[in-house]
């Protein structure tokens, strides 16, 4: 087995589990350094506040480089933290090829902890959540659970941000829309279904709490669209001036509808939308 520490290298932090019915995210201010154990997938989100720079490094096991984060300052970076789950190579398909992992098992190679420093720590703070993450085949733009519409007239694409365990992301949040969102791979007519590996994120500068209700649509065997369709785990209430973050559940808890659909998409709407915004990651790796 190759590990990257048997011990953690800094002081022991415990990810922030999301849920389907949403949690306040906690930012803290950054350490030198943090490390958490790899029971689960991580991510990983840094805001720098500061008026300079910094740099965040995740390590690495075997022969592989260490991730490196550079967060500009006023910016902000997620990333998908794939421990403990086999890392092989550089970028997903040209692993294999790679000379350094010559000989290395794929299902013994993994971190017992995950360790993260910082290098300026002046107004810098982040936010560890804990999320089971796919990987295997599924890297790049998500696709699963895709339908083909027609989309809900009205709602206004929201493209789910694929999040990388080789590379940081910048984050982009859109205005909630008055109409709602269809979630789209693209950003266009096309529908995206949810995963348990999506992780949904409203914030809220508004003077009103907001209520965020996610719905689906599924395709029936006659080849018509049925009606919008509750999530199981109900509406998301947002307060004013807050945010949540919460995971969907997946296509298998949902009502039976959606459950035994072959195609099928979701949408996302909000009781009030002033100074609202959202964002949805895809937190998968190979």
């Amino acid at each position: 087995m190759t590990v990257l520490a048997a011990v953690p290298l800094y002081p022991l932090v415990t990810p922030q589990p999301l849920v389907e019915t949403g949690v306040a995210p906690v930012y803290s201010a950054a350490p030198a350094g943090l490390s958490w154990r790899t029971d689960s997938g991580t991510l990983l989100h840094v805001k720098n506040g500061g008026g300079g720079g910094t740099t965040v490094t995740v390590p690495r096991v075997g022969a592989l480089a260490d991730l490196v984060l550079s967060v500009p300052a006023g910016g902000e970076r997620l990333v998908a933290c794939p421990y403990p789950f086999t890392e092989v190579g550089a970028i997903s398909t040209a692993a294999d090829a790679n000379p350094a992992n010559g000989g290395i098992n794929r299902d013994t190679l993994h971190s017992d902890y995950a360790n993260a420093s910082f290098s300026v720590l002046t107004g810098v703070t982040y936010g560890l959540f804990g999320i089971p993450l796919l990987r295997g085949g599924l890297r790049g733009t998500p696709t699963l659970g895709s339908g083909t519409g027609p989309v809900v007239a009205g709602t206004t694409a929201l493209t789910v941000q694929p999040l990388d365990a080789w590379a940081a992301v910048t984050p982009t949040y859109v205005a909630a829309a008055a109409g709602g969102h269809h979630l789209s791979a693209a950003g266009g007519t096309d529908g995206l279904g949810v995963i348990p590996r999506y992780v949904i994120h409203v914030k809220n500068a508004g003077g009103s709490p907001t209520s965020v209700t996610l719905q689906a649509r599924a395709l029936h065997p006659d080849g018509t669209w049925g009606a919008l369709v509750d999530a199981l785990s109900g509406p998301v209430s947002v307060p004013a001036g807050g945010e949540k973050m919460w995971t969907p559940l997946g296509q298998d808890h949902w009502p039976a509808e959606i459950f035994g659909a072959k195609a099928w998409y979701a949408t996302l709407s909000y009781s009030a939308t002033a100074s609202v915004t959202v964002a949805v990651f895809a937190a998968i790796t190979a």
